[in-house]
């Protein structure tokens, strides 16, 4: 049994309702923390309420300006900024239960002297998979001198709350206000299997399938809406409308494609009315266009579809959601068409009109529709390298949409190609504070870091990106690569290890252990190394470069000569050129090592005080060859 001063959190949930343990653990914790770090209440706002709902009250009490983006408690979180419901990527709960987790572990790291956080998970056989997932993501995290993780595995009981099983008043009650007891976790499974009225269980399924699919729990999803489906009238074409909308979007992001195609077949067969016949159109157009496979992708079938997914919706008789609706799919998705056929500019014409035409026959609608527009605009823009431009683009769209994580982390990424790394560093703070954080949010932010010379805080950027993703390779390359440049061997060896044990054969990875052995003077072993990032990549220049000063090393300056000449080929820069010129100076062919140098010197990150020197040296090599062979008896 746990001990006394252990806080037990019941996981079961009968393997379906999403995060009933962890709303309960942060119900417990929330006023400890908010109390002790309200700062850190506000920065993790999005992953506390979209996993532990009970706390949305207590965050706007705490900070009521957040109402204006997480809008009032009992609904859907951040629906404003939500233009993308049910169109989040699947990974998104993970990222979120590493939001919660922390803010509880630097919640816990800033106490001095509190003992351990005592938490026990009972009943994880009956959890569902996210809130097992978040268990196994706060064990694995945990300092157990900050938190101790206690899990109980087995199950210890079958119905929890069976003693408090709704009554009928309260089976209306949670219908009508489903956001309520555990936020659609355990009284769902009462009133599935309770003497639930028909239209009683139908509002609260339905109602259910909608928040889960529009908070990215798509599993839930699915399950919630087959069970509104049973309960649902035959001619009943507006919950068909709606359930469809919210089996295919969730099939469509857990990329269960095959599944999508034949709930789409199934409703276009059965003759379902105009707009769930757009709904599946559509469906099977972004299937073909996005979500299959690259090399699978039919953008002709996409263009079939969404002409068709156009001539349902003009059937339909027409309101501002209708109007809208076909000015995404006649422009933005046309649009998306002309991306993918690499016609920018027909992109960007496109997507202007739509912009115009959402400002003449919907304006009501602009707020809500007008970002993804201005968001795509400025997709098209990169890909023209039209980098200011792009800028311009998503910054309008953050002026709708200032808390759209992806927004910052797409402007960052915008201005780290225009070379402002500054701008990107601080759009990068700011998509991690919206959140979820993701591991590529700290690894680009890493990236800025080190381009703005604090090689300190890049490290930290790419420790977080670890922290999310152990198995991030790049993250754990630059983090290796880092120690290794601060001459920190251990730490660069042991990244690299771990790395290729993510990623065996990963020749960079294999270049940074090589030099780590290389800097011990275990000659071998790095040469091995380098050799084996050749087999992996003939043509890698750093494997190339470094393996021919290991041979320069162990004495063998015409190996080293053959992997120069190779990388000088494969890879014409200054430093290859530098480098082979070195190698001849050092074997005495002063002409050749002249002409590399003169190479080198073409560019212009060359170092031209260096080079300066080593030609100086090369002439006067030359000078005393001539001179000697000059001389009498020579």
């Amino acid at each position: 049994m746990p001990e006394p001063d252990t806080i037990v959190i019941d996981c079961h949930a009968y393997g379906l309702y999403p995060y009933v343990g962890c709303n309960e653990l942060l119900r417990v914790l929330f006023p400890d923390i908010c109390r002790d770090r309200p700062d850190l209440v506000r920065e993790f706002a999005r992953s506390l309420v979209t996993l532990a709902p009970d706390t949305h009250a207590g965050v706007l009490d705490a900070f009521p300006d957040l109402v204006e983006v997480m809008g009032e408690a009992g609904g859907v979180p951040f629906a404003q900024g939500l233009r993308d419901e049910g169109l989040h990527p699947a990974d998104r709960p993970t990222w979120l239960a590493h939001g919660v987790v922390s803010l509880i572990l630097r919640w816990r790291s800033g106490l001095a002297g509190a003992p351990a956080l005592r938490l026990a998970f009972t009943n994880l056989a009956w959890a569902d998979p996210l809130q097992a997932e978040f268990v196994e993501i706060l064990a694995r995290r945990a300092d157990p001198r900050l938190v101790e993780v206690i899990r109980h595995d087995r199950r210890d009981k079958a119905d929890p709350g069976a003693a408090a099983r709704p009554s009928r008043g309260e089976h209306e009650a949670l219908a009508e206000d489903p956001m309520t007891r555990n936020r659609l976790g355990i009284a769902l499974h009462h009133l599935e299997r309770g003497p639930t009225p028909a239209d009683v269980a139908l509002r609260a399924f339905t109602g259910a399938a909608e928040h889960y699919l529009a908070v990215g729990f798509y599993e839930a999803a699915l399950h919630c809406a087959r069970v509104a489906a049973r309960y649902a009238a035959p001619d009943d074409a507006a919950t068909a409308r709606t359930l469809c909308g919210v089996t295919v979007g969730a099939l469509l992001l857990l990329g269960r494609l095959d599944e999508a195609e034949a709930v789409c077949a199934a409703h276009l067969s059965a003759g379902a009315d105009p707009v769930t016949r757009m709904i599946c159109s559509y469906t099977r157009a972004i299937i073909h266009a996005r979500f299959s496979p690259a090399d699978q992708r039919d953008y002709r079938a996409a263009a079939e579809h969404l002409e068709l997914a156009i001539g349902y919706l003009d059937r339909a008789p027409q309101g501002p959601s209708e109007i809208g609706n076909r000015i995404f799919l006649d422009k933005n998705f046309r649009a998306l068409l002309a991306v993918r056929a690499r016609r920018a500019d027909e992109a960007l014409r496109l997507l202007d009109e739509g912009l115009a035409d959402i400002r003449r026959l919907c304006p009501e609608r602009e707020q809500a529709e007008s970002p993804i527009f201005f968001q795509n605009q400025g997709r098209a823009y990169l890909a023209l390298k039209r980098f200011d431009l792009a800028i311009a683009a998503f910054t309008r769209a953050i002026a709708l949409e200032p808390f759209t994580s992806v927004l910052h982390f797409e402007r960052g990424n915008a201005y780290r190609a225009h070379g402002d790394q500054r701008a990107a560093l601080a759009d990068y703070r700011l998509a991690i504070q919206a959140g979820p954080p993701r591991p590529e949010m700290h690894f680009n932010a890493g990236l800025a870091c080190a381009a703005l010379g604090d090689p300190d805080q890049a490290l930290r950027e790419y420790t977080l990106a670890l922290d999310l993703d152990s198995g991030y390779v790049s993250a754990r390359l630059n983090r290796a690569a880092q120690h290794y440049r601060a001459g920190r061997l251990t730490e660069a060896g042991q990244d690299a290890e771990i790395g290729l044990r993510t990623s065996p054969g990963h020749p960079d990875l294999l270049c940074v252990r090589g030099l780590v052995k290389y800097a011990r003077g275990a000659l071998d072993a790095a040469l091995s190394d380098f050799s084996a990032a050749l087999v992996r990549d003939p043509s890698h220049a750093a494997a190339l470069k470094n393996r021919s000063t290991v041979w320069f090393a162990k004495g063998n300056v015409g190996e080293a000569l053959r992997d120069a000449d190779r990388c000088a080929t494969s890879h014409p820069d200054a430093a290859a050129f530098l480098n082979r010129g070195y190698l001849h100076q050092s074997n005495g062919s002063w002409r050749r090592a002249i002409a590399d140098y003169q190479h080198a010197a073409r560019y212009d990150d060359v170092d031209r005080a260096e080079l300066a020197r080593r030609h100086a040296a090369c002439v006067r090599g030359l000078l005393e060859e001539a001179s000697t062979a000059r001389s009498p008896g020579a």
